[in-house]
């Protein structure tokens, strides 16, 4: 497995893909290549890392049981933030469709595991590993020629996108779960990239097929 590279841009400014980057990373995520034994597992795994923000260890130790309906369509609830802290966010189309695909495969694989992605070992009973899902990020960027960019990227990548929607720093800070204002506030450098045009909030779900 590769080792983690440094995010950040020679510049010092954070790593983040091009909207055209992260619609090709997402389409080559879903290939049955990378899951041929875990249906859409890294569709779904990656898709949820770019729409909502999260870290590596966020995504692995979301359960079963952190999803629920509300009268507003499909909710995840992530928990285990620091203080103690969580949030809830609805999930637009196409993540239903996408959740219902993997917990087809799942089910056969890891019946009794309450982890939405759970551990690859023979007798799984505990989340997946970070390492399998940084090995699994980079293989598909060596794939598409991408270079300098770590799971993170994609974490990067949401909050230019909020930016650019014109949410402020309390709004990112909110989304991604930032205890310090000041993290947010770091990703304002980054909107007017001329690499990464304006786009809506609704581009991050427009992303995500």
């Amino acid at each position: 497995m590769k080792k983690a590279q440094v995010y950040r841009r020679k510049s010092g400014r954070l790593k983040h893909f091009t909207q055209e980057e992260v619609t090709l990373f997402l389409r080559e995520a879903g290939r049955p290549k990378y899951h041929k034994r875990q249906g859409s597992k890294l569709d779904l795994l990656f898709s949820l890392m770019y729409y909502l923000g999260l870290r590596e260890s966020e995504a692995v130790r979301i359960k079963l049981a952190d999803f629920h309906k509300s009268p507003t369509g499909d909710m995840l609830t992530i928990r285990g933030l620091k203080d103690g802290l969580e949030m809830t966010y609805p999930l637009p189309d196409p993540f239903p469709k996408k959740i219902k695909a993997w917990l087809k495969n799942r089910k056969a694989l890891h019946p009794d595991n309450p982890y939405l992605f759970p551990s690859e070992r023979k007798y799984p009973s505990g989340p997946a590993s970070v390492d399998v899902v940084k090995k699994n990020f980079y293989e598909i960027c060596e794939k598409l020629g991408l270079t300098g960019r770590t799971p993170h990227s994609l974490r990067h990548t949401c909050a230019v996108l909020l930016i650019q929607d014109g949410h402020n720093a309390v709004r990112v800070q909110h989304w991604l779960r930032h205890k310090d204002l000041g993290s947010s506030q770091v990703y304002f450098s980054l909107v007017g990239d001329d690499k990464f045009q304006p786009a809506a909030m609704a581009t991050l779900s427009k992303n995500v097929r």
